[in-house]
């Protein structure tokens, strides 16, 4: 996502074996409920793919976790992630970082069903010193 995101990779050696992305909320997605959240303090959590060689290791709760603490340090206060209901890794992740499931609807012309989840920064009790442990590592 050039010029729309912040993209986060994970290495292993030279090889990209992890891919994620952070989304401002300008404009605000047709999918997600109006908000009284200042547009500029929110953000949408975008793809956790995983190379399928290094899944069940914790690289996608970890790139959240690099997502979340690079959100707190940019005046981000609100994010938002779409998960498919069956993807059980993907909502332990989220729901474990403090995440909670908002809704479930069909967005992009009714053809995908998802979980819209949201965690306020500020106001929930995040491990901040092992989220940022584990952006470092990243």
């Amino acid at each position: 996502l050039l010029g729309a995101a912040t993209n986060i990779i994970a290495l292993d050696d030279s090889k990209v074996v992890a891919y994620t992305a952070l989304r401002k909320m300008d404009p605000w997605p047709d999918y997600l409920p109006p908000s009284d959240y200042p547009i500029h303090t929110c953000a949408l959590m975008l793809y956790s793919l995983v190379d399928p060689n290094y899944r069940r290791q914790g690289l996608g709760k970890r790139l959240s976790q690099a997502r979340i603490h690079y959100a707190s340090h940019t005046g981000l206060h609100h994010l938002f992630a779409t998960v498919h209901p069956d993807n059980n890794p993907s909502l332990r992740a989220l729901t474990s970082l403090g995440f909670q499931v908002i809704s479930q609807q069909r967005i992009f012309s009714d053809r995908l069903l998802r979980n819209i989840l949201y965690l306020d920064i500020h106001h929930h009790a995040v491990d901040k010193q092992s989220i940022a442990d584990a952006a470092s590592a990243i």
